[in-house]
């Protein structure tokens, strides 16, 4: 907050511009400036009631510099607007480049006047200063303009709250050289009429009128430009004389003339100007060129890095042959072997290459003079100690940050446990030129910056150390990494650079985890001690000048603001310095190799492409970082191209053009062999690579396998929707584009209505031309289909909003890329946001909420900062309500409660909502978070349930939500299908199933999900490739299991595998035989058998016999006793038994037995004997009357 509260004080310091009637005047331009106007878009600014007629203030630029950019720090939510003049220097293409942050336009006439202009280039979203290229829209097309003319032109820009704030246009001149940002001396001032405001009616009519500037003090070996005050009303005609001489081509309000020397004393210029409204012509303007007689000096002798030698600095350019002359340098130690203009440029900067002799050395130079005409001598025995520094010191990064996963690193024992990526493992490496990193870059990450600090002169030293969260400060006693030692801890978090106050910073201030971190480094340290600063800690460190000492500073993030940074008390001073930092000129990485020099060392080939196709140049190369590279076209630079890749879209121009790539670190540099590029025309049409529905069903997304020219395919009429069946035609009411590259787009959006779920459709096309010298077109013939998208259970949709200040709503629902262009879209398995991603971002959770049974459900919210839920009465978005919101912020899952005063009525709880099982509710959560923590969150109460518990996690998840996916993004192919299984009775089974996703557009959920199944009824929990049943039952026989793999979009389902339960034998019978009586027949089992299959007749087919009755055995549970008719004795019968069952759960069910028995019959010489075991006693009434007698004897036996 002190950062914006001082920036909004600097309109304070911007002078106040006279707004009065001027002229247009060579060199000059005005900012002006628009406060209090909330956003980070130029809409925001062209939208407000200030502008353009009521600028709070306006600054002439060349009052702060020399370049077209406007002014740095000048507060914070307001808009700026330039306007003026440029004039061309030469005629022929030029292309311009915009950056800025947060956005700008820029406009172009196509004259001198205000009402042709045109938007040929600008940024909506930040761009680095000096990144030109990030953005395809930061490039105008090639526009032709002529010398000698003016052309009109206005930025628009506007900056919110976060960051840096500026804006700078820049261009490419027809020879290929570029000028970024623009000289201020090809700009000219609006000339308004009116003295009450910034000038936004008609130009005033007036006579030219110059003032000459003073020339009588030029600079020996100095660029001069000569830009006189011409006040004119354009259109006008320049025309430069020397000695009355007309100069050819010099036809601007100003004129270059390069370096001077004293032999350009006495030459005359003069300036002729003539407008509609009269002619002018300058006074004589004479040059005087001084002599230079100031020597120069040596600035510093560094390493930077080097181990192979160091460089000299000198305060201005020196003649070279003294300056590589070995006999004019001495060093303390050691033997040079040769000294070298750096990267061959003859300038102010020379490396000595040497052994370097392993310790603190001195060199003293005599004898090395300027390039003046006197040849200034530098003063004698001029000696420096050499710097050991190389000007910066690495940081490894941990954690979420450049794509690594998460590290929630609220300790440094938290980072320092992560053991398979700290210390050897990071996600980030980065070179930093002072000790500290940027700060504000993430969350959830550790970061250790490491190296060499170098000090300035001997003595004692001390260190602070200012981190966000906990940090922690070593120092060696040498260079040795062995010998290092704890110094400095900071217990908790401080803000970024804030060494001195001492809140949380000793053990009765700090928390547990902050307590510990002290007295684990600094046993017996007393209370109230600010142990961030070494002084209090350890005491005074002695140092000496030039020595190498280890340092290294861990510091471990969670959420909100991040930041680490170390500062020093040197010998002499009593304080820290107020928000200072160590230097890069006393810090050095750890060297890697003997020689650190840059060398190419995989040379790129010449390559051929066909027009209009990408093509990417690419280099390998060794030394020592930090690089610096410089991509050439024709032996000119190619603006923005400054890095190790470069991506070329040729044209027929570019035939034959040769590249190469200069790669620079502090001391060193090697340039490629030259690459040739061929260039094949095209003559083939552009073919439609994918066509893609959106989740708002009225939107179809064509790409495009090369860039094509928007005005060929604006027209409604060139687009062809069906289904694919061609039965139904879709309208097309609309097309937009995506992003301009390089005089094309790749991509196209048709507006329509009526996209169907899962419904096919195909896309035609006629008359689109590609950007090719022959202007290929598509023909209709040409097709590609796509899929109205469709629900996926257990997801929801996710989209964020980035670069959105403020906190309320209303600052996601009103920005002008809400809802349509999200910069970041996937998907969640819950109703819960990633937690702490960004700063000042809107996000929505949106999709369908399927309630498991009917009834009446309440809905909570919890977020920081605001959000708002909303639930349709059924599936449809118009019938979405606000149903509850969160209004300030609450910490993570506070589903209940009043968060400290900030909830009112329990705002964040809706109303009890009748909802039917089944049925699809459309959803969304909307979250505004501005800086700090940021989360956001929505769970539910079931019918008959209880309000949800504080910190427990949304129950929004699962088969109760549903978001909308592409069914065409994703292609899931089963490797692996689940087998039939055959199991005992009381096993289980494992099923695994797998597959693999190929996935052609996003947006992206990074892994495939499972859901198992049996007998089709979805199993609760059973959701990873591998599932294992419970211990299987005869009931569980025949049972069907398989497995649905999904995505958003996309669902494919496995085989269904057949389990065979295997659960015990089943009855046998065993024996069939009549009786005595003739008129029953017994059969037995080799197990008891179920008494409901015993009596069912059915079950019995005895032929010639009918069969009365069927009862068990009372005796034996085995045996069936069957009643029949009447047999005939020693007849032959066949059976065909059935049906009968165990005793068992399983029910095992008998094999169908068939057979014959031979009815009983007398046989002479024989007697039955029957014997049945009974309780002792010898009364014959115990025989008679037991349950046994007569049918059921124990053993039968036949005696003769």
């Amino acid at each position: 907050m002190t950062n914006v509260m001082n920036r909004g004080s600097r309109w304070a310091a911007l002078a106040l511009a006279t707004l009065t009637a001027g002229h247009a005047t060579a060199g000059t331009i005005e900012q002006f400036f628009y406060a209090e106007i909330a956003g980070s878009t130029v809409r925001d600014l062209t939208n407000s009631a200030l502008f353009p007629t009521s600028p709070i203030i306006a600054t002439p630029l060349h009052w702060q510099g020399t370049t077209l950019e406007g002014i740095t720090n000048a507060s914070v939510n307001y808009g700026s607007w330039l306007r003026g003049y440029l004039e061309p220097p030469m005629s022929g293409g030029y292309r311009f480049y915009v950056a800025a942050a947060d956005s700008a336009e820029l406009h172009l006439s196509t004259d001198h006047q205000p009402g042709n202009r045109r938007l040929i280039a600008g940024t909506t979203a930040p761009t680095e200063r000096d990144s030109w290229t990030r953005f395809p829209s930061q490039t105008s097309p090639l526009i032709e303009l002529e010398a000698g003319r003016q052309y009109y032109f206005e930025v628009r820009h506007k900056f919110g709250q976060a960051g840096q704030d500026y804006v700078r246009v820049g261009w490419q001149l027809p020879d290929g050289s570029a000028e970024l940002p623009i000289p201020l001396a090809r700009v000219q001032n609006f000339l308004s009429e009116t003295s009450s405001g910034p000038g936004i009616t008609n130009v005033a009519q007036l006579a030219p009128v110059i003032r000459e500037p003073d020339l009588s003090r030029l600079r020996e070996n100095r660029p001069v430009t000569i830009t006189p005050e011409v006040d004119y009303a354009p259109p006008a005609i320049f025309q430069w004389f020397e000695n009355g001489v007309p100069i050819p081509e010099a036809n601007t309000s100003s004129l270059a003339l390069g370096n001077l020397t004293t032999n350009d004393t006495g030459r005359t210029f003069t300036l002729v100007v003539d407008t509609a409204t009269g002619s002018a012509m300058s006074a004589d303007m004479v040059l005087q060129v001084l002599d230079d007689l100031v020597p120069p000096t040596l600035l510093a002798a560094r390493t930077d890095g080097n181990s192979a030698g160091f460089n000299l600095y000198f305060s201005e350019p020196v003649d070279p042959a003294t300056a590589t002359d070995v006999a004019n340098y001495t060093l303390s130690a050691g033997t040079i072997d040769r000294i070298e203009p750096r990267y061959g440029v003859e300038d102010s900067v020379y490396v000595v290459h040497m052994t370097l002799p392993g310790g603190v050395f001195t060199v003293t130079v005599n004898n090395v003079t300027d390039r003046s005409a006197a040849a200034n001598v530098i003063a004698p025995g001029t000696t420096a100690t050499v710097n050991l520094a190389a000007g910066f010191i690495t940081a490894h990064y941990f954690g979420a940050i450049n794509g690594g996963s998460p590290i929630v690193a609220t300790t440094i024992e938290n980072l320092i446990l992560v053991t398979n990526r700290f210390p050897n493992h990071p996600d980030l490496i980065e070179e930093l030129p002072e000790f500290g990193i940027p700060h504000n870059r993430a969350d959830n990450y550790g970061v250790r910056v490491f190296g060499y600090l170098v000090p300035p002169v001997t003595g004692d030293y001390s260190f602070a150390i200012a981190s966000d969260g906990q940090g922690l400060l070593y120092l060696s006693t040498d260079d040795s990494p062995a010998n290092k030692r704890a110094i400095a801890v900071e217990p908790e978090w401080n803000g970024r650079r804030n060494y001195a106050t001492p809140d949380r910073r000793s053990i009765n201030r700090a928390n547990s985890n902050g307590d510990l971190l002290i007295q684990t480094h600094f046993p017996g340290i007393g209370n109230d001690v600010q142990v961030n600063d070494s002084l209090n800690t350890v005491g005074a460190i002695p140092m000496v000048a030039g020595h190498r000492y280890y340092v290294e500073a861990i510091a471990a993030e969670a959420g909100g603001g991040d930041n680490l940074d170390v500062a020093w008390r040197l010998p002499g001073q009593t304080s820290i310095p107020f928000q200072g930092v160590i230097p890069g000129t006393h810090l050095s990485p750890i060297e890697t190799g003997p020689d650190q020099a840059v060398e190419i060392v995989q040379q790129p080939a010449d390559r051929s492409v066909p027009e209009n196709r990408s093509i990417v140049f690419s280099v390998t190369h060794n030394g020592l970082a930090p690089f610096e590279y410089a991509w050439f076209r024709n032996g000119m630079p190619v603006v923005g191209a400054n890095q190790r890749e470069l991506t070329v879209f040729p044209t027929l121009a570019d035939d034959q053009a040769v590249f190469t790539l200069r790669v620079r670190n502090r001391f060193s540099q090697d340039v490629t062999a030259p690459i040739k590029l061929t260039v094949i025309p095209d003559n083939t049409p552009p073919q439609i690579l994918r066509a893609a529905a959106d989740r708002h069903f009225d939107r179809v997304h064509l790409m495009f396998d090369e860039r094509i020219r928007m005005d060929s395919a604006s027209s409604p009429d060139q687009y062809h929707v069906t289904t694919e069946d061609g039965q139904t035609r879709l309208p097309v009411l609309g097309i937009s584009f995506g992003p301009a590259e390089q005089g094309g787009v790749a991509n196209v959006s048709l507006h329509t209505t009526g996209i169907q779920s899962g419904v096919r459709y195909r896309v035609a096309t006629e008359g689109i031309r590609d950007t090719s010298a022959a202007g290929n077109a598509t023909a209709i013939q040409q097709t590609v289909s796509f899929t109205g998208w469709v629900l996926t259970r257990g997801y929801v949709n996710y989209e964020r909003f980035q670069d959105l200040p403020g906190d309320t709503i209303p600052d996601l629902t009103n920005a002008a890329k809400y809802p349509r262009n999200p910069d970041t879209a996937g998907y969640l398995t819950s109703w819960e946001t990633p937690e702490s991603v960004s700063d000042n971002f809107g996000s929505v959770i949106s999709g369908m909420i399927i309630p498991p049974t009917s009834g009446f459900y309440q809905f909570y919210t919890a977020s920081d900062r605001s959000s708002e839920l909303w639930i349709s009465t059924d599936a449809s978005p118009a019938n979405l309500m606000s149903v509850a919101a969160d209004p300030m912020w609450a910490s993570r899952r506070e589903w209940t409660g009043n968060a400290g005063g900030r909830r009112q009525n329990n705002e964040n709880v809706s109303q009890a909502l009748q909802l039917v099982a089944g049925s699809f509710y459309r959803a969304e959560l909307l979250h505004k978070a501005s800086t700090g923590f940021d989360h956001a969150g929505a769970t539910w109460r079931t019918p008959g349930g209880t309000a949800p518990i504080n910190g427990s996690p949304s129950t929004l998840v699962g088969r109760s939500i549903a978001a909308w996916g592409n069914p065409d993004a994703t292609t899931i192919t089963i490797t692996t299908q689940p087998a039939d299984k055959v199991l005992p009775e009381g096993t289980s089974a494992q099923f695994t199933a797998a597959a693999g996703l190929e996935t052609h557009f996003g947006p992206l959920f990074p892994t495939m999900n499972f859901q198992w199944y049996t007998n089709n009824v979805p199993v609760v929990g059973a959701t990873q490739a591998t599932y294992t049943t419970p211990n299987l039952g005869c009931l569980d026989d025949q049972m069907r299991v398989h497995c649905e793999i999904f995505v958003p979009g996309n669902t494919v389902a496995t085989r269904q595998a057949l389990i065979t339960v295997i659960y015990g034998e089943p009855p046998q019978l065993v024996l069939v035989t009549g009786s005595d009586t003739l008129d029953r027949i017994v059969l037995q089992f080799d197990e008891p058998v179920a008494a409901d299959t015993v009596n069912q007749l059915a079950n019995y087919q005895i032929s010639g016999l009918t069969i009365t009755g069927a009862a068990h055995d009372p005796a034996d549970p085995r045996r069936i006793i069957l009643n029949t008719s009447a047999q005939t004795p020693g007849t032959r019968h066949s059976y065909d038994i059935s049906g009968i069952a165990d005793q068992s759960a399983c029910r095992n069910l008998m094999a169908r037995t068939t057979g014959e028995f031979t009815a009983w019959q007398l046989a002479g010489g024989w007697v039955k004997h029957e014997l049945y075991r009974i309780s002792s006693g010898g009364e014959l009434s115990l025989l008679t009357s037991h349950p046994k007698f007569p049918s059921a004897p124990d053993a039968v036996s036949y005696v003769e």
